[in-house]
């Protein structure tokens, strides 16, 4: 179990930029694996997103490795009035660039709701 943890460490801290930010080693895998699989691999966003009723506005990093563009695509021609900002460089990590363009677009959606 042990050497099977050391692997899976050594393979997310490959492909996983998050896993550099935290403690990750065979002690912390098993906590990190199972909020993984109950957070991201169980979520039901996509069915939660494709029933609201007002519109929406999706933004995400070109660069995020955790986000699935063909999901959000199918999201956008399915939900009600749903805007996509992709944010050039942009990781899963929000920075000051990134949270800036979020500012944004919500400042922009109270004012369309302000207007209407």
């Amino acid at each position: 179990r042990t050497n099977c943890a050391i692997c899976a460490v050594r393979q997310a801290n490959i492909i996983l930029p998050i896993a550099k930010t935290c403690r990750l080693d065979a002690e912390t895998w098993l906590p990190f694996e199972r909020t993984l699989r109950r957070s991201i691999e169980q979520q039901t966003t996509l069915l939660d997103a494709e029933r609201i009723t007002h519109p929406m506005t999706i933004v995400y990093g070109t660069m995020d490795p955790v986000i699935i563009k063909g999901y959000i695509r199918e999201l956008a021609r399915k939900a009600y009035d749903c805007r996509i900002i992709k944010v050039p460089r942009a990781t899963h990590r929000i920075d000051k660039r990134y949270a800036s363009v979020v500012a944004e677009e919500i400042e922009k959606r109270i004012l369309e709701d302000t207007t209407r």
